[in-house]
């Protein structure tokens, strides 16, 4: 289930939610199970999100990094 703070933030939009990740580069926000579909996202700080359980990570041809 998705932190109910994280989704108030990403609503407020790209601009809140990166200042926000920029202050706190710690914490993981979880996202998981939150409808997505049609959100704008051009632009958004997901650097490790959690979303369905698993951390999003930079891929490489030899796996995550």
């Amino acid at each position: 289930m998705a932190n109910d703070e994280h989704v108030a933030l990403l609503k407020q939009g790209v601009e809140a939610w990166n200042e926000w990740r920029g202050e706190n580069p710690n914490i993981l926000p979880d996202l998981s199970g939150v409808d997505l579909y049609n959100t704008h996202l051009g632009g958004l700080d997901l650097r490790g999100r959690t979303s369905a359980g698993r951390t999003s990570g930079r891929r490489t041809s030899r796996g995550r990094t």
